[in-house]
């Protein structure tokens, strides 16, 4: 029977056979832990493991850079978690959490600066046509500007302060700021008056769309899976509006089932297109285009 220690070498071993190499302490307490991986650039997390020590020790590695998963068991059976060991493996997860969540609070706080930055040296747009991407979609900028050839719109926390930047380039590709908080941190197109109905969108130009359409503030969660924090969000900051989810009616069905979550984080309403495939933008510009 191996000791704790054995399994846990040979776990690494297993690990560096398949290519993933780490000085990281290994936690053998059934929890998934991100890692850095040597050779990868510095204060990335680009691997993940999971290690169970009780019983026949069992886990799985994964490097997400280079597309690496796998499996892996003990083939032989290792003594109980003492509760000594218990204490420990808890002592290490929570010291790993705390330098964790530091250095993530140090990032965030470096990314909002330059986001600050990056919006003292951006361009006011005065007219859609300066930017492809606001002709493309037939929507006009409100409020957003250019930096290097990208629309640019701000992103906010719930206590209203900056926290980002998303950037759009002329080709459609969105990027955000490297390092800016993003669960929660949402954009909002138009202000907000006492009495207002509040709407949450996906993406920029849907929220434009929606605003144009319906006067209505609108707040950008950036995509479908921030729906429910920026819904919590705009929740806190407005506790007696009225909120609409606006999701996307995409081909997986995604849009829907998220916009129908954070409708019910908000206890608020949501809405989707009726056509598979489209988004309020699609739709909006479609009916633009049918008048016409």
């Amino acid at each position: 029977m191996k000791t704790h220690h054995d399994i846990i070498d040979d776990f690494r071993a297993a690990m560096r056979d398949a290519g993933i190499e780490t000085t990281a302490a290994i936690i053998g307490d059934g929890v998934r832990h991100r890692i850095h991986i040597t050779g990868q650039k510095s204060g990335t997390l680009n691997g993940a493991y999971i290690l169970h020590l009780d019983g026949k020790a069992a886990g799985y590695f994964e490097d997400f850079q280079n597309s690496i998963k796998a499996n892996w068991k003990s083939d032989i059976e290792s003594k109980p978690l003492s509760n000594a060991e218990r204490r420990k493996f808890a002592q290490q997860r929570a010291t790993k959490e705390a330098e964790q969540q530091q250095q993530t609070a140090a990032s965030q706080k470096r990314a909002a600066e330059r986001a600050l930055w990056v919006w003292e040296h951006s361009k006011e747009i005065t007219n859609a046509s300066e930017h492809p991407y606001l002709i493309t979609k037939k929507i006009q900028a409100h409020g957003a500007r250019l930096y290097r050839g990208a629309l640019i719109y701000r992103l906010f926390d719930v206590h209203k302060n900056l926290v980002g930047i998303r950037f759009i380039h002329p080709d459609g590709n969105k990027r955000p700021l490297k390092g800016a908080l993003k669960t929660g941190a949402f954009g909002i197109i138009g202000k907000v008056k006492p009495g207002d109905t509040l709407l949450i969108a996906e993406g920029f130009s849907t929220a434009a769309s929606l605003h144009e359409a319906s006067g209505h503030p609108v707040f950008i969660a950036t995509d479908c899976g921030n729906l429910s924090a920026t819904a919590k969000a705009v929740r806190a900051l407005y506790p007696n509006s009225k909120i609409i989810v606006c999701g996307d009616n995409d081909e997986s069905n995604q849009g829907e089932k998220y916009a129908v979550e954070a409708a019910r984080t908000c206890k608020g309403f949501y809405i989707i297109p009726p056509d598979a495939g489209t988004d309020f933008n699609d739709l909006l510009t479609e009916e633009v285009n049918d008048e016409n």
